[in-house]
């Protein structure tokens, strides 16, 4: 980006050199160009810092922005997850995270944490699914078969949710996000 600036800081140099004086005349150039040179790359090089200050300033108020969010996100899961009754998961707010970068912006450790969590979120909405087609396959066809497998998908269900629940209290109540 400095490079680019100071690019065009010489272009603009150059085009006032070229047509706004007598070319034939002024070369070699003289130091008189030499001042308002290092002013246009000075200018540049101030204005790239300012953006760069800024932009430093809105990733930290959009970084805790995003904490605020997943840990309201987390805490609906975390409700969820304590009924025990195999309700599907909202996983909305990582997955936007995620496809717009943003995730990005966490620190790696709670990124790792986070993935965990919402790889055993997205599993749970896979096995709920598969539940509720359970269920439906034995309404429509009640044998033996259906019912059994309804069961064991419930089982499955259970088991993971208690195994998301502890995971999912243990990192809400270490407060991580809040930190």
């Amino acid at each position: 980006m400095f490079i680019a600036g100071c690019l065009i800081a010489v272009a603009f140099w150059l085009n006032d050199v070229v047509w706004g004086l007598d070319i034939i005349n002024r070369f070699p150039l003289t130091l008189e160009y030499f001042p308002a040179f290092i002013a246009t790359v000075m200018g540049v090089f101030l204005a790239l810092i300012i953006q760069e200050a800024l932009t430093v300033s809105k990733q930290e108020k959009r970084m805790v922005a995003i904490q605020k969010i997943l840990l309201k996100e987390l805490q609906r899961m975390f409700s969820l997850v304590g009924e025990g009754k195999g309700n599907h998961l909202d996983i909305q707010v990582w997955d936007s995270l995620i496809y717009s970068g943003d995730a990005s912006l966490l620190s790696p450790e709670l990124q790792d944490n986070l993935f965990e969590i919402y790889s055993m979120a997205r599993a749970q909405n896979i096995e709920t699914s598969r539940a509720r087609d359970a269920a439906e396959a034995h309404r429509r066809n009640p044998t033996a078969e259906t019912k059994q497998a309804h069961v064991d998908i419930s089982i499955r269900i259970a088991d993971k949710e208690l195994e998301l629940y502890n995971i999912l209290n243990t990192f809400v109540s270490s407060k991580k996000l809040e930190d």
